[in-house]
């Protein structure tokens, strides 16, 4: 893999403008975007997975699995600064092998002890990628184009999420019924999965079923929004 020259991309003053309605949930724990990370990081059979915005000088974790820390990341030292620079998934298999720019490699390596990293953008309309949902691990391991595909739907649920979340009222009392049901839903399907058995093939069609699942029900979501 070869790094940039420039983590910034040629339309980021517009992706900024993109990224801008979604700094208020910074500050909002969000028990479904959580649930979110800990199944796709179960799904791909991950020790880690990530949530996060990458924004003008720092990468913030909407939601993080496997890890307490880092929450919020300078821009220069985290990896999905460069997945977002593509529309496709970005995949590293061994961090070891790569040669990366000094600020990531002291994160990854020396911090965090990380040595693969997959990660698909989030991509709102227009193109702008504003963030990456993404796994890690601390182990070299292979990633495959079946698997790409999956990340980069379940990415594409993830910014849906996202989007009705903020259409949703912000009210962590008295959260949405809508809100709560998506919760309870992400919750039944990682209690369900049984991923140290699963198989290569069950495991991708575990992931199928899950998409299809959760695409369904955002589709009637959505239909219910103002």
């Amino acid at each position: 893999m070869v790094f940039p020259d420039s983590l910034i991309p040629s339309n980021e003053k517009a992706r900024l403008q993109a990224l801008a309605p979604f700094r208020v949930l910074q500050a909002l724990p969000d028990v479904v975007f959580d649930a979110l990370v800990e199944l796709v990081a179960l799904l791909f059979n991950a020790p880690v997975a990530m949530l996060s915005f990458v924004d003008a000088d720092v990468v913030w974790m909407k939601a993080l699995y496997g890890l307490s820390e880092p929450r919020r990341v300078p821009r220069d030292q985290s990896l999905c600064s460069v997945t977002i620079l593509q529309d496709t998934t970005t995949v590293v298999q061994n961090l070891n092998e790569v040669v990366l720019p000094t600020p990531i490699a002291d994160l990854l390596n020396e911090m965090l002890q990380l040595h693969f990293y997959v990660g698909h953008p989030l991509q709102m309309p227009g193109g702008y990628n504003i963030g990456v949902l993404g796994i890690a691990g601390r182990n070299a391991r292979l990633f495959g184009e079946a698997q790409q595909q999956r990340l980069s739907s379940l990415a594409s649920l993830a910014m849906q999420l996202l989007q009705l979340r903020l259409a949703l009222p912000q009210c962590r009392e008295n959260p949405s019924p809508v809100w709560t049901f998506f919760h309870d839903e992400l919750v039944q399907c990682i209690a369900q999965l049984e991923p140290d058995s699963l198989d290569t093939a069950s495991r991708l069609q575990a992931i199928d079923q899950i998409i299809a699942l959760l695409q369904r029900d955002l589709d009637r979501a959505n239909a219910t929004l103002p």
